[in-house]
């Protein structure tokens, strides 16, 4: 299976066949290939852009109501959940 970020392999150590082999569940080895979707350097770095463009979106919205409002907002003040 392939990193569903970056699109390369997915290996995993102990295999697939070796996790499924020493399972006293029954979990087959599609199991395991299944349940490991992408690298976890890919999904750390994946979620560290998604929150560094959530916090400039925020004082993108924050700055833009604080100008129509014509005062500044509460440090704590969060936009995060508002439509673009």
């Amino acid at each position: 299976m392939n990193c569903t970020i970056c699109n390369k392999p997915v290996v995993l150590r102990p295999s697939a066949a070796e996790r499924a082999a020493a399972d006293v569940t029954g979990k087959s080895a599609a199991y395991y290939t299944s349940l490991f979707t992408t690298h976890a350097a890919c999904a750390v770095a994946k979620r560290e852009r998604e929150t560094s463009e959530l916090i400039a979106r925020n004082a993108e919205l924050k700055a833009a109501a604080e100008a129509k409002l014509g005062f500044k907002l509460h440090p704590n003040v969060v936009f995060c959940c508002m439509p673009r």
